[in-house]
This record gives structure tokens, sequence and C-alpha cells, in this order.
């Protein structure tokens, strides 16, 4: 399944201004002595260092690998989120379904 791929006005001026072309979504891997950790997926700006690993989609003139191995919603959408002075890309309305 394809998802269709969006980003909020203020992700597109996050990239924009750091001229960013490529990010790649993959999970977080928490390793937990007792209880497994489920966390949202990480957003990193750049290429993965395993492409392959990735699927690639594209909206925006923004090249998007996302992770085989995490489930694809219908819609992936990119944001921002702040956290105090510093801005980090993120995954809008992420479920976490156990």
């Amino acid at each position: 399944m394809q998802s269709a791929l969006a980003f909020t006005p203020r992700a597109r001026t996050y990239l924009e201004k750091r001229g960013v072309r490529e990010i790649y979504v993959e999970p977080v891997n928490i390793v937990e002595c007792c209880i497994p950790v489920i966390s949202p997926p990480s957003v990193r700006k750049g290429t993965p260092p395993k492409p392959e690993n990735f699927l690639v989609l594209e909206a925006d003139g923004i090249r998007v690998f996302y992770d085989k191995d995490l489930l694809r919603p219908d819609t992936l959408t990119i944001d921002t989120q702040s956290y105090g002075f510093a801005k980090t890309l993120v995954i809008k309305d992420w479920h976490i379904s156990v």
C-alpha cells in the first residue's frame, strides 16, 4: 500500500529554511529490561545509512525514505514540534496500538 504524503506549512518552512531535500523515517528502538517501550518513529534529515531498507516517497520536492518495517498509514503527514528553543520533525497524529 502506498501512503499519501503531506507536509504541514510549518514543516515545509522548516525544511526550506534549512535547504533539506531528503528526510527519513525510522523506528525508535528502545531496549528496556522488563517492559517493551513503544514510541513514534523518528524523522531525521538526510539520507538513511541503508537506503535499500526504505520505501521512497516524494512530495513538494522532498524525498522521504520510509522504513519498510513500519506500518504505513493511509496518510503520512510530516509536521514540526518545538521543545524550548529546539524544533524537530515529527509524524503528525501517529497512533500507537498494542
